[in-house]
């Protein structure tokens, strides 16, 4: 079955909001900046469920060893994601 096109975009907002903090303690904003400008990047609830697809295979070797945003996904999704599904 796999994962939702929402548990997917959960997962991806959580590396997203990591990876800003993570930049931010080093005073490194140019993805926030990127991201609030609109600088190439597209809100996740206008992309596509093919677009959300591409994005989360793309990134999922980088999230899947990353326990800070896995824990963080299950809170976004607002109930546990079953990772088995992935």
């Amino acid at each position: 079955m796999g994962l939702t096109r929402d548990e997917k975009v959960s997962i991806l907002m959580a590396q997203d909001i990591v990876d800003i903090k993570r930049n931010m303690e080093f005073e490194d904003y140019s993805f926030i900046c990127s991201v609030l400008q609109g600088d190439g990047w597209k809100q996740y609830n206008l992309l596509t469920k093919e677009q959300v697809d591409m994005e989360f295979n793309d990134r999922w070797d980088d999230i899947k060893d990353c326990a800070d945003t896995l824990e963080l996904a299950h809170k976004l999704n607002e109930e546990p994601i079953d990772l088995l599904k992935a």
